[in-house]
């Protein structure tokens, strides 16, 4: 009998401590020509008992018009730093420009002819 609740214990435990729990957060939503560019803040903590280290994530994605959305961005803080967290987001032209305390970030979307169309050269 004993044997069981130490079995089933141990079973409820490493469930728990498996199990993942992540809160998300929109910060900013800035619409583009082709798209939408979301700013999340996510925090994950890696087991449902709560604990002061959880995992502080910021992450910018891109959802094309009619497309899934692509994460370009994801970077983790270390525990009580400011940085680094991705901030000044905007769009320049054909390019998402972005910085996160460490580096500056240019990223330049350029849309591919669909088949059968003539291609200049």
């Amino acid at each position: 009998m004993k044997i069981r609740y130490a079995l089933l214990l141990a079973l409820i435990s490493f469930l728990i401590g498996r199990s993942s729990v992540n809160k998300e957060y929109v910060i900013d939503e800035i619409k583009m020509r082709n798209g939408t560019l979301s700013h999340k803040r996510i925090i994950e903590s890696k087991t449902l008992i709560p604990s002061p280290f959880k995992l502080d994530a910021s992450v910018i994605e891109y959802r094309p018009l009619n497309s899934l959305p692509v994460q370009i961005y994801k970077t983790h803080r270390q525990f009580q730093e400011s940085y680094p967290v991705a901030r000044n987001i905007r769009e320049e032209g054909n390019r998402i420009v972005w910085e996160d305390g460490m580096n500056q970030y240019k990223l330049e979307i350029a849309s591919i002819p669909e088949e059968g169309q003539n291609q200049s050269q």
